[in-house]
């Protein structure tokens, strides 16, 4: 690095705690501006992929004093100071009064060996989401030892939430209040009470100030948890699924899913409730040894997917979101083709199309109309180009989800809203093609029995296929 300049070792500088930042925060993007120690514009500007955005200012004072008048100039901004002397670690009455202002005035105060000890320190993946936390809303004076103290109250703060261990999820919930803003704060302090609740503790009984009811688990947190390192603890995610529901699970971005979101699955099928599902047919959408029973929950497109060997299941809360994966059009189904599909379902109103005709056909008394001889006579008054487009399943709860051939489709009536599990059973078997394997598997996810062998495959005619 030439600094033979006052430019060059100007830019040196900058250029050094870029770095240090870069490894505090991989997500983090940071900005030179042209200016040097100055008195109000930011010698750098750090921002995030939400759109979150932090001044950081360089200073170079031996007296304490001095950072502390230059702290009211700057202090609206909640911004970084990042001191290039060694003062920030002094002691005394100008030390605390910079702890208290940077503390009330959600500024973080911190130099070389501060940030080096929180980088050195970040060895898990909640010392790295906590240290990300910092970064964007920390607070303080965070000098070397200060550093290094935060990094170990951090470090046990979600095992202790795991073991419900107070001692150390209470020393985690005091660093998290004193050192990140209260957005950030409460975000982390959410996550560990998350943990706390799903490990079998009650918030009344969580170390720190808490709601006495945990109305709901932050997108963050959820998304943390699911991609932390494996929790097989169906006890957890079943606690913890009390409070999410499909539409949380959607807002997560796991396109290829993860072993906690298969185990958050398993454990809350039976209350896991959406309005629509699509699927869609396609060679290996998972290979051999992706997963050897052969499925894999995944959220993807603003929806819950489940991806089988064959196929790929859209589940949503809101209809309009399965415009985001682009159907395999179709133009229909067979009778005979139908009645096989739906041995186990119960279809009280059928709609056909032809060449020239459509007619809407559906029993009078709500009777099933699977394999029977009046649908059979139907279909073949339509004509050899007669094709069922739409087909009315009425499931034993009453409710009733609209089948579309055309596009894989099956939708709840108005707001209704039906069981994950009975959007599964009805429209994968409807609308993919199965092998024997698969079938026992779903049956045993969903807890079903198996239906018999030798399932045809649907006989649709034209495929235009238009895959994402």
């Amino acid at each position: 690095m030439n600094l033979d300049t006052p430019e060059a070792s100007i830019d040196g500088i900058k250029n050094a705690v870029i770095e240090e930042f870069y490894q505090l925060d991989p997500r983090a993007r940071v900005k030179k501006t042209e200016f040097f120690n100055h008195t109000f514009a930011p010698d750098l500007i750090v921002s995030w992929p939400s759109n979150a955005k932090r001044y950081l200012y360089l200073r170079s004072e031996t007296e304490l004093g001095y950072l502390l008048e230059d702290l009211r100039f700057i202090q609206e901004n909640r911004p970084i100071i990042f001191e290039l002397s060694d003062a920030i670690a002094s002691e005394g009455g100008s030390a605390n009064e910079l702890e208290r202002q940077s503390e009330r005035n959600d500024t973080l105060v911190t130099d070389a060996a501060g940030l080096g000890s929180l980088i050195d320190g970040r060895d898990s993946k909640f010392l790295e989401l906590a240290t990300s936390s910092l970064a964007q809303g920390g607070r303080g004076v965070l000098d070397e030892n200060n550093g290094k103290a935060a990094t170990l109250a951090f470090r046990g703060g979600f095992d202790g939430a795991l073991s419900l261990d107070r001692t150390r999820t209470k020393n985690a919930v005091y660093a998290i209040a004193r050192y990140l803003n209260l957005d950030h704060a409460t975000r982390m302090q959410s996550l560990l009470q998350a943990v706390w609740v799903g490990a079998g503790g009650s918030l009344s009984n969580f170390p720190g100030n808490s709601p006495h009811s945990l109305a709901a688990i932050s997108d963050d947190a959820l998304a943390f948890l699911m991609e932390y390192d494996e929790i097989d603890d169906d006890y957890f995610w079943r606690r913890l699924g009390a409070n999410v529901g499909l539409p949380q699970l959607t807002r997560l971005t796991l396109p290829q899913g993860s072993p906690n979101l298969e185990h958050f699955i398993h454990a809350n099928l039976n209350v896991l409730w959406g309005r629509c599902v699509r699927v869609k047919e396609a060679q290996e959408f998972l290979s051999d040894t992706d997963n050897v029973i052969g499925t894999r929950w995944f959220a993807q497109h603003n929806l819950l997917g489940l991806r089988g060997r064959s196929f790929a299941a859209y589940f949503g809360d809101r209809v309009q979101e399965l415009d985001s994966v682009r159907p395999t059009r179709r133009d229909g189904v067979t009778v005979p083709a139908l009645n096989n599909r739906a041995s186990k379902l119960h279809i009280d109103q059928v709609e056909f199309a032809s060449e020239n005709r459509t007619l809407k056909y559906a029993s009078s008394d709500g009777s099933n109309l699977v394999d029977t001889e009046e649908l059979t006579g139907v279909g073949q008054s339509m004509g050899s180009s007669g094709l069922i487009k739409r087909a009315e399943v009425k499931l034993i709860s009453g409710q009733h989800l609209s089948c579309d051939f055309t596009s894989a489709s099956a939708t709840a009536r108005t707001s209704a809203r039906i069981p994950l599990v009975s959007l599964a059973l009805t429209a994968i078997p409807l609308f993919a093609t199965l092998s024997a394997d698969i079938y026992e598997h779903l049956a045993k996810m969903f807890e079903i029995e198996a239906p018999k062998a030798g399932q045809a495959e649907l006989d649709f005619s034209t495929d235009t296929d238009t895959d994402t």
